[in-house]
């Protein structure tokens, strides 16, 4: 055997399929795995002495959001994905929630010619070609719509999206009737690729929404994606139950349906999104609206109540606001007192003001979060997306999310075992988008690695401290190139792939 650029010896080698650890070597040679094993004798450039740590593929994140960042050159800092890497994440698929760029080969051409530090691959948004052909208008489409919508999400599957993805909850996503969702799953499953959806209600109409997902796939004939599943309401809290108990039903049937999680009791959106009713926000025209005496009175009422239901404006904690940073880090019922109004006038009045304002909420239980955990159906998503340290407010599952895991769920409460846990971050999520030779440590795939102390593995960011690196992953090589050395990100290194479905 000629020599090899890398040889870890003496590695707990957790594979990706879910079995038990072994002791063993792991030599890389260009891109790719070369053996794996016992110690066969080979030589290395470098020798990385893994005793005491765990070697695992690297980490698939099956929900991304970096689709509107890494088109743009001039993010360098963010391109290099340090806080996705510093957690383990060696490839992200983009995409999600709906929202995509529309021309996939032209996006993918633009994150090549960037470079990038994941391997990237994306979806095409059903909102975003929904949004294309019929504005963001309450409409159903008609025959010549439904023609060209199908055109574009076909093009945008032979030029590699790994499948639809949806946004029910969003604008203009929100209109579309399940015979539309039905009749554009067709398409993928004439041309292959999942169907992923952020379902249309995720509080009180959360059974009838993962009812809807699993029937288009049904219908459709396609795999199902649900998008991070939680029960985002106290009082629907309990239910995560019944909704796997619908997922298991379906995959009794045969249909291929699953979920992704991240591990948190708060969720981050837009703050129109979650507290403004969707007829008030149609063709962008809420100011107008709130302008209308009649209709004023019922927005207000409407935001009241999704504030009740979230136990107030305590529980809703301010983030993105480039137009007034001096939001950004403080909770509505904190803004209501500086600004000597009620919480209901604080939200309307920044959503006039900034209507791109986003926010984290806190409205989950942990007895929810640790059910669907357990769950094999479930794998594990950030929902974030690469990030430039220090900049903005942020969810903490963008920096943690994989370590959070591994040190709460895996080692803290024993919710999941050690492997089973790898299984949901590799394999699984690998097989179900359907990469080619990435997932799982086998002879000849490509070298996506992480090496990490599964005593030391811990999440670091919080809510407050935010932009905080992930610690216990000592290092993480992408298609064989060494991006973290003894928990440090190498600087200037982008060996990220474009990855396209079928590929």
């Amino acid at each position: 055997m000629s020599k090899l650029d890398y040889l870890i010896k003496n590695a707990q080698i957790v594979d990706g399929t879910g079995g038990p650890a072994r002791c063993g070597y792991l030599g890389i040679k260009g891109e790719r795995i070369e053996c794996i094993g016992e110690d066969n004798g080979a030589t290395a450039e470098k020798v990385i002495d893994a005793t005491g740590s765990f070697l695992t593929p690297g980490f698939v994140d099956i929900h991304d959001h970096s689709d509107g960042v890494l088109e743009q050159v001039e993010y360098w800092d963010a391109r290099q994905a340090g806080n996705l890497l510093r957690q383990g994440v060696t490839t992200v698929l983009g995409g999600n929630c709906g929202s995509s760029p529309l021309l996939i080969e032209e996006h993918l051409g633009k994150v090549a010619a960037g470079g990038v530090g994941v391997n990237y691959g994306v979806l095409v948004g059903h909102g975003s070609i929904r949004e294309e052909y019929m504005e963001k208008r309450d409409v159903r489409p008609t025959l010549e719509d439904m023609k060209e919508m199908s055109n574009a999400l076909r093009r945008a599957l032979e030029e590699g999206a790994f499948g639809l993805s949806s946004g029910l909850a969003y604008l203009p996503g929100c209109f579309a009737d399940t015979e539309e969702l039905v009749a554009l799953s067709r398409v993928l499953a004439e041309k292959g690729g999942i169907y992923a959806s952020h379902i249309r209600n995720e509080d009180e109409g959360v059974i009838e929404a993962v009812a809807e997902a699993i029937d288009i796939g049904r219908q459709a004939g396609v795999p199902v994606q649900i998008s991070h599943l939680k029960c985002s309401q106290p009082s629907i809290w309990g239910k995560s139950t019944k909704l796997l108990e619908m997922i298991e039903r379906a995959r009794g049937e045969g249909l291929d349906v699953s979920c992704d999680q991240y591990p948190y009791l708060a969720s981050y959106t837009g703050l129109a999104d979650k507290l403004v009713p969707i007829w008030a926000r149609e063709g962008d025209e809420l100011v107008g609206r709130l302008r209308d005496g009649g209709l004023a009175g019922t927005i207000k009422e409407a935001v009241k109540k999704a504030l009740l239901d979230l136990g107030g404006g305590k529980n809703v904690l301010l983030t993105s606001c480039p137009q007034a940073e001096e939001y950004e880090g403080k909770r509505i019922s904190e803004v209501a007192r500086e600004l000597k109004i009620d919480e209901v006038a604080t939200v309307l009045r920044l959503v006039k003001l900034y209507p791109d304002i986003s926010a984290i909420y806190f409205c989950m239980s942990e007895d929810d979060v640790q059910e669907i955990m357990r769950h094999p159906a479930t794998f594990i998503g950030t929902d974030g997306g690469v990030k430039v340290w220090g900049r903005g407010v942020v969810h903490p599952r963008n920096y943690g999310t994989f370590p959070r895991v591994l040190a709460r769920y895996v080692r803290q409460k024993r919710i999941l075992g050690f492997s089973e846990a790898i299984a949901k971050m590799t394999s699984r999520p690998a097989k179900k988008i359907g990469l080619k030779e990435r997932g799982e440590l086998r002879r000849g795939y490509f070298a996506d690695l992480v090496l990490l102390d599964p005593e030391g593995v811990n999440d670091c960011a919080t809510y407050e401290q935010n932009h905080n690196y992930a610690e216990g992953i000592s290092h993480v090589f992408v298609n064989g190139k060494l991006v973290v050395n003894e928990g440090e990100k190498l600087p200037d290194i982008l060996p990220g792939k474009v990855l396209r479905r079928g590929e």
